[in-house]
Parts: C-alpha cells; structure tokens; sequence
C-alpha cells in the first residue's frame, strides 16, 4: 500500500493570514468556462456565451470580443506567437489573432466537444475532446497529423510534461502519461472515484489533479504513485493550478478557491467572492490569481504568495501516513 500526504478538513484552518484584494471582471453574459494569459500579462477568457474575450491588465476592462464560434467556448490557449487557439462545444479549434481579433483557421476532425487544448514543443499543438480521443494538430498544414486513443471516457483535460510526454485527465477515472514522439501512452494512474476534471504540472516530476469525487491528488509521473491527497471542497473540483514555490490554488462548484501548500499538508486558506461556482483558476503570477465563474465574472485575486512561500518553510504539520479514505483501495499505476 503506497504512502501518501492527507491534507484534510481538520488541518485547513492555518495560523497564517492571507491579505487579499478582488476585483470583477465583466462583460460576458454567461458561465466563463476558461482563462488564459497573453505574454503582456492580458487575460483571455472563454464562455458559454459562444466569445472569447481580451482582457486589460492594466485597465481590466475588455479589449476584443471574438465571435466565431456557435457553441460554448470550453478552452482557451495562448501561442507562442501571441495567437490565441479555442476549442468549443461546436467541435471545431480556431486560431485567432490577439491582435486584429481575426478567425485565422478553423480545425475539424474532433466528433464532440473540445474541452482542451496545449502547445507542443515541436510547434504543434494537442486538444483533448469529449469523443475520448487527443489528436495532435500540425498548424502550419492545418491538418491533424495522429489520433491518440487510450481513454474510454471524455478526455477532460491536458498538460505537458517535460520529455516529450503530456498527460491527459478523462472521466473514466484515469490519468494517461503519453509519449508523442511515439504515440503511445507509457503509464496510467489511477486512484479518483469519479470524474477526473483537470490536470496540470507543477514541476519537475509532480503533476496535480482534481475530480468531482471533492479531492485533489499530487503525483510523481516518474515514480508513478500519489503522494498527496487534499480535501476540503465540498462540491466537484473543476481546476486546479500551481506555482513552483509549493503552492496550488483549486477552484469548485462549491463556490470557493482554496490555496494549498502540498509540502506543508496545510490549506492556507479559503477565498470566497464568487456567487456561482469555480470553472477555471489561473496563477497571473506569484502574487495574482485570476478565477472564472459560473457568475459570469471573472475575479482578479491579490495574494501575498511570495510571503507565504517565505513562512511556510519547516517541517510539515502532518506526517506521511498510509493512505486511510473512506473508499475501497483501488489499484494505482498501470505500466504499459
């Protein structure tokens, strides 16, 4: 039986005081379904309402609409080149200029809704869709060069790892490790109880993931086994973001954002504002966090994190115990 952090309800109230400052972003007129972020700091939004949006950072108020898409926008991604990259409920990818606002190029091949996508370091980009398929696109030729096929559930959502490997999160429960150069994936982690509804890497080898089942779960990709698992939200995670300093944001439908420090087993606290549920959460930088909403708004948070990263430092206030939930064990790791 693996060894695990549990971080729970009873640890969540930490001596540590998070200052923090909201302000609302608005202008959609529906549930915002996913944030990004552009090179000078502007934030990208997509929503049910069928836009994207630009955002000032200096001004938050809204740059460009871009309207294209008939369906909701689930995900957005910003290339290297500044253009922005959606995938939507009306199954198709568009390439955007961030700059005119102009539909650059429209991708089919998906047969359902596109619920995520990230850039590859060859150049080519990922997506991840609700027909339970990843394809890797090739932008220059606009075309899908492979279907990647592991999933029998949703691919929910995507993240890419160091040496050519990305990791996919899906409803059936798992987390694929894959390896694009050859496109097959290499290990399978298990361990949720229901849905998982994103993924994201950390650093080095930790990825981090959260679920409808209310838990989020830390990872080693390499050692391939959980190390940590934290609860606390009393409602489905939706996403989950972290900074290398040790520090992840988690955002639910249960309205609230909470920080976590994965090496310290403590929840540093509770940010509360939104009046719907948590879609996305995005770290700007070390210090600001943006949330997006079922409310239709999206909260630009101020956080001393730096300062808490400081303090935090010393031994953990919980020690490594075996893995104790309330559920039968179920097999972790599956090696192909």
């Amino acid at each position: 039986m693996s060894k695990v952090h549990e971080i729970s309800e009873k640890e969540e109230r930490s001596d540590l005081k998070i200052e923090t400052r909201l302000k609302k972003l608005t202008g959609h007129t529906d549930t915002i379904w996913s944030l990004a972020k552009l090179p000078n700091g502007n934030i990208v939004s997509g929503s049910r309402d069928t836009t994207i949006r630009i955002w000032s950072a200096e001004s938050n108020e809204c740059l460009k609409v871009l309207e294209g898409h008939t369906d909701d926008v689930l995900t957005v991604s910003v290339l290297p080149n500044n253009d922005i990259v959606s995938g939507s409920n009306d199954n198709t990818i568009r390439v955007w200029s961030s700059k005119t606002g102009e539909c650059l190029k429209i991708l089919k091949g998906h047969r359902s809704w596109i619920t995520s996508i990230i850039n590859l370091p060859d150049g080519r980009i990922a997506s991840g869709s609700h027909d339970n398929s990843i394809r890797l696109w090739s932008l220059e030729e606009e075309k899908c060069e492979k279907t990647l096929l592991g999933h029998s559930d949703c691919v929910s959502s995507l993240c890419l790892l160091p040496n050519n490997e990305i990791a996919s999160a899906s409803h059936d429960r798992t987390i694929l490790i894959w390896n694009i150069e050859k496109n097959i994936w290499v290990s399978k982690l298990k361990g949720h109880y229901d849905w998982i509804t994103t993924v994201k890497f950390i650093k080095n080898d930790l990825i981090v993931s959260g679920s409808v089942d209310k838990i989020i779960r830390l990872w080693s990709h390499k050692l391939n086994r959980r190390i940590a698992i934290m609860k606390g939200h009393t409602d489905w995670i939706t996403s989950v973001d972290g900074l290398p300093n040790s520090i992840i944001a988690s955002g639910s439908l249960d309205k609230t954002i909470r920080l976590w420090s994965y090496k310290m087993a403590k929840c540093l606290g509770v940010l509360k504002g939104h009046s719907g549920g948590i879609s996305d959460v995005m770290f700007i930088d070390k210090d600001n966090l943006a949330s997006a909403s079922y409310d239709n708004t999206i909260g630009i948070w101020s956080l001393a994190t730096s300062k808490l990263a400081k303090e935090i430092k010393g031994e953990p206030s919980c020690h490594i115990c075996p893995f104790s939930d309330n559920y039968p064990e179920i097999e972790e790791i599956e090696i192909k």
